[in-house]
C-alpha cells in the first residue's frame, strides 16, 4: 500500500541522501492514495533508476518478489498509533527468509530489532534510512542470509500457525481455570 501512513516519502529522502553512486535501488511495489505524489516527488529529485515504482501484483506473486529482494521494506509515518500495530506484512517478510529495513517506532521496530532480522531505524528519519540502507547493502551476502534465517525462526516462534495456536489453548485453558 503506498498510502499516507506507510509514510513512503522517507525513501525519497534517503535515496536522495545516498546519491547516485549508491548500489541501493528503492522498488516500491502496490498502489494507493499517494502513489502520484511519490511519483512526482521521485521525478523532481531525479530518482529515476534508484527509486522505482511498480504496479501492484497479485498476492501469490509476493514469495517470488520478495526472494529476488536483497532485503525488504517496512515503513510507518511517525504516528503513536501506527507505532502500537504490528503490519500485517511483517508476518511474510519475516517468514520470507529475507532481512528487514524497518523505518517504523515501536512494536515493529521492537521485533525486527529483537528478532535480529535486520536494521530498524525512527520512523521518517531518511538520515538514519540511508545510513542503515547502506549498512545493509556493505554487509557481506552471508550475514543479510543469517538476518533472513533470524527473522523465519522469529516468525516460526511467535507468527507460525503452531505458534499462534500453542498460546490461544493456553489463553483458553486460563480462562476456564479462572472461571466465570
Amino acid at each position: 500500500n503506498l498510502g499516507a501512513a506507510q509514510g513512503l516519502e522517507v525513501v525519497l529522502d534517503a535515496a536522495s541522501r545516498l546519491g547516485e553512486r549508491s548500489p541501493v535501488r528503492w522498488e516500491l511495489v502496490g498502489d494507493g492514495n499517494r502513489r502520484e505524489a511519490l511519483e512526482a516527488e521521485a521525478g523532481r529529485r531525479r530518482l529515476a533508476g534508484r527509486v522505482v515504482l511498480t504496479p501492484r501484483r497479485p498476492a501469490r506473486e509476493m514469495p517470488e518478489l520478495f526472494a529476488s529482494a536483497d532485503a525488504l521494506l517496512l515503513s510507518l509515518r511517525p504516528d503513536p498509533a501506527l507505532a502500537r500495530t504490528i503490519p500485517s506484512k511483517l508476518q511474510p517478510y519475516l517468514a520470507s527468509r529475507r532481512p528487514v529495513l524497518a523505518s517504523a517506532n515501536g512494536e515493529p521496530a521492537r521485533i525486527v530489532t529483537e528478532a535480529g532480522a535486520g536494521l530498524a531505524v525512527a520512523a521518517g528519519d531518511g538520515a538514519a534510512l540511508a545510513e542503515a540502507a547502506a549498512a545493509l547493502a556493505a554487509l557481506p551476502r552471508e550475514a543479510r542470509a543469517a538476518m533472513g534465517e533470524a527473522g523465519r525462526a522469529y516468525f516460526d516462534a511467535h507468527f507460525s500457525r503452531a505458534a499462534l495456536l500453542t498460546r490461544l489453548d493456553a489463553s483458553l485453558a486460563d480462562a476456564l481455570k479462572e472461571g466465570p
